[in-house]
């Protein structure tokens, strides 16, 4: 694969990478393929909240909160590592 870079060639790439470690993967993966390297800066937008005070959140709720926003934020670390 020959790649060609242009000044400003910027892409938007989107994945629910809620679901698992696999889903980042498979966002490095694209994103490699596309330019040839892998990313040296990304932009994490990823977030959710849920309105509600911390003793009345239920747990599906709190689940949900810790895997979108620690858990990806993580995944998405441990990739720019690798």
């Amino acid at each position: 694969m020959q790649c060609v870079f242009l000044s400003g060639d910027t892409r938007a790439f989107t994945q629910d990478i809620s679901d698992s470690a696999e889903s980042v993967q498979n966002l490095f993966i694209d994103v490699a393929k596309t330019f040839c390297q892998t990313p040296c800066c990304i932009v994490n937008c990823a977030g959710v909240t849920q309105d509600s005070l911390l003793l009345k959140m239920d747990e599906n709720d709190f689940d949900q909160v810790i895997q979108v926003n620690l858990k990806v934020t993580d995944n998405y670390s441990c990739w720019m590592l690798v």
